[in-house]
């Protein structure tokens, strides 16, 4: 998560709001250094036209059936999503399950998540495993031959803001940075499909049963690989 590693450098301002006491507790770190507004889901989406719903994967364990297979895409920097997904499922299952999933199944990446979301719903991609709820909600409802469905564990990862030390207008920073995890911010967030992280707001989707993964442990994934890169390099 940048928000982190840039707190880990030491370029944030820790900030103390009364709007934190409104957010779920995963959005207000101890520090205070950042905060999330939103949280991004990732579901999976199908174009209707193309991929029946009985043809469906039932959970990360079963894979899809043969109408699907080949078919399968997935956003070629979703790491966190993966490492996530092999966590909870432990790591030598989790790790199987995506071997398998390559090997009988294939399974093929695009970058972009709106690109992706765009390709399902054209139906030049037929499924895909992650995509972010609030694209697949906004193309849904314009219309689009798209559904989605959350497999489980369902995953989630924030969306922040934070107030850089020595910011040129650092009162409007502060400012912005409220408005967003305020009510107003808050719930424009929820009218564009995102969901937002105070529970002040209602969403479809229930916070509570969203595995959120952990930016701490992320940063430290992020930053060894571009560490083992360097090396390698």
């Amino acid at each position: 998560m940048p928000l982190e590693l840039l707190r880990r450098q030491g370029l944030l301002q820790p900030v103390r709001s009364p709007h934190h006491a409104d957010l779920i507790p995963a959005a207000v770190p101890e520090h205070r250094a950042w905060a999330w507004a939103r949280l991004s889901v990732f579901v999976q989406a199908y174009n209707t036209r193309l991929v029946k719903q009985a043809g469906l994967p039932a959970s990360y364990g079963r894979p899809p059936r043969s109408a699907l297979e080949g078919k399968a895409r997935i956003e070629a920097s979703d790491e966190d999503w993966f490492a996530e997904v092999v966590r909870n499922s432990g790591d030598e299952k989790g790790l199987k399950l995506f071997r398998d999933l390559a090997a009988k199944n294939g399974l093929s990446v695009r970058k972009g998540h709106s690109l992706l979301a765009q390709m399902v719903a054209s139906g030049e991609v037929p499924f895909a495993l992650t995509v972010y709820n609030f694209t697949a909600d906004q193309l849904k409802g314009q219309g689009a031959p798209l559904e989605w469905f959350l497999l489980s564990p369902a995953i989630a990862h924030g969306n922040g803001f934070a107030v850089i030390r020595r910011a040129p207008h650092p009162h409007a920073a502060l400012l912005y940075y409220e408005f967003m995890i305020g009510d107003d911010g808050q719930r424009i967030l929820a009218e564009r499909k995102s969901v937002p992280t105070s529970r002040k707001i209602h969403t479809a989707l229930d916070r509570s049963s969203l595995k959120i993964i952990d930016p701490g442990f992320s940063s430290i994934r992020a930053s060894a690989g571009r560490s083992s890169t360097r090396k390698s390099s």
